[in-house]
């Protein structure tokens, strides 16, 4: 096995190492920057509040990962990066002003070719009906009749329709596919092809208590390695380890 080494400071820093860095920065940096820029110049063009809270979302979080890619810059010694960025995107790879909020391109996620199985579906997440315990036999009969209903594909079709949320079953979504529903609307479809991608044994979804809390230690451990505090591998598993950890302390 290739045997590895921490390095922390610019003078443990051979040139080649530095400049692949520097590279690597810059272009991450650039990239934030530019998908903050496209977010923020076509917020105009997005309709509804609702969606436009979304993509003042998005630049928010494209604005804080170009700020630890200047913060990294600027402790490796490479200078300022806010300074480099804007200067590549403003002179030497100009973004075309977007004049329809169609321009904002929809497609399911990237995926490396050469990984075992890929492409992968994604798992579903986001809001759930819960059936709570101790409650009279009369009431469950009242709840499986009315999940019974929103399962059906006709109900489940027009629920997806109507709400641009995925269906919860192939079969509404063939029901809407042959409506010529995603003529008009080719984003709603691209969201349902995702989850249709085959998957491995554990596809379905991911059922976990105070998942927000799992999700901030996830991370707080990815964050320790853009930092440069933690190599990839040992975030991951100190996000195994304190993860499992708080699982273990909530099932008490």
């Amino acid at each position: 096995m290739p045997q590895t080494r921490t390095i922390r400071t610019r003078q443990e820093m051979d040139q080649k190492y530095f400049d692949t860095l520097v590279r690597l920065i810059r272009s991450q940096g650039y990239r934030e920057l530019a998908a903050a820029t496209v977010f923020a110049e076509a917020l105009h063009l997005v309709p509804g509040l609702a969606f436009k809270k979304k993509v003042v979302q998005h630049v928010n979080e494209e604005m804080e990962h170009f700020e630890v890619c200047c913060e990294i810059y600027a402790q490796i010694g490479a200078g300022d990066l806010e300074e480099v960025a804007s200067a590549i995107l403003r002179e030497k790879s100009p973004i075309p002003r977007i004049e329809s909020f169609l321009e904002l391109g929809i497609a399911q996620f990237p995926y490396y070719d050469d990984f075992d199985g890929a492409p992968l579906n994604t798992l579903a997440s986001g809001a759930a009906f819960w059936v709570m315990a101790g409650r009279p036999a009369a009431e469950y009969a009242g709840v499986a009749r009315f999940l019974a209903f929103f399962a059906r594909p006709e109900v489940q079709a027009e629920w997806h329709q109507r709400t641009g949320l995925v269906p919860l079953s192939a079969a509404a979504y063939e029901i809407t596919r042959e409506a010529g529903f995603y003529k008009a609307h080719p984003g709603h479809e691209i969201a349902v092809r995702q989850l249709l991608v085959r998957g491995t044994p554990n596809w379905k979804s991911l059922r976990l208590g105070q998942f927000p809390k799992l999700r901030s230690i996830i991370d707080e451990e990815l964050e320790s390695t853009w930092q440069g505090g933690k190599s990839p591998v040992d975030a991951l598993n100190h996000a195994v380890a304190r993860g499992n950890a708080f699982l273990d302390k909530t099932a008490k």
